[in-house]
């Protein structure tokens, strides 16, 4: 479980770093008490385009769909770009990627050249309605620990139940070419899936 309002966030991190460091999978859940799993009918996976995050949660996504209760749930691959000009290649990109995985979703890109949004806001304003969340753990800077846990537990109550991902390097790594993204903004979730 994610460690929403953790008492020793310097601690908490330093384990999920030490876990990373071994090569692990990392799934920490965020469960909202509010509204539970919701209707278990939307999964939304925001990804950067590169990496094993996305394959990860992609996995992850098809597995719970085959179970009785997320059977009708529809998956979203959300993609932010900042290069409009490159919509129609990371959406092609993006579809043969769920495609060779034979994963039924559709693809979201988000064109944010000249809006520049923040990805926390784009998060939250798309996902807001979201039964089950995928987000990949963004480099959590030593000295900026209880900033990420702030950060992060702001997000995560924002848009209901939350599954927090790092990928061990067996899982692929996916990419969609030349995809342009805004700078990350270190220790927050202000990022996609991956890197």
């Amino acid at each position: 479980g994610w460690a929403r309002q953790s008492s020793e966030p310097v601690r908490f991190t330093q384990l999920v770093s030490r876990l990373s460091a071994l090569d692990m999978n990392v799934v920490l859940i965020d469960y909202d008490k509010r509204f539970g799993w919701g209707k278990k009918q939307s999964i939304d996976i925001w990804w950067r385009g590169g990496g094993h995050n996305g394959n990860l949660a992609l996995s992850l996504a098809k597995f719970i769909t085959l179970s009785e209760d997320w059977a009708n749930a529809k998956i979203r691959l959300l993609i932010v770009n900042s290069n409009n000009d490159l919509s129609s290649s990371i959406y092609e990109d993006a579809k043969q990627v769920i495609d060779n995985l034979r994963i039924s979703a559709d693809v979201m890109i988000i064109n944010n050249e000249i809006e520049q949004r923040s990805f926390y806001e784009i998060i939250q304003v798309e996902s807001v309605n979201t039964d089950l969340t995928f987000l990949g753990f963004p480099p959590i800077v030593k000295g900026e620990e209880e900033n990420f846990v702030e950060q992060t537990n702001k997000l995560c109550h924002n848009i209901g139940t939350v599954a927090i991902i790092q990928a061990s390097s067996e899982f692929k790594k996916l990419s969609l070419g030349e995809i342009q993204t805004t700078k990350l903004e270190e220790g927050k979730f202000s990022e996609t899936l991956e890197e």
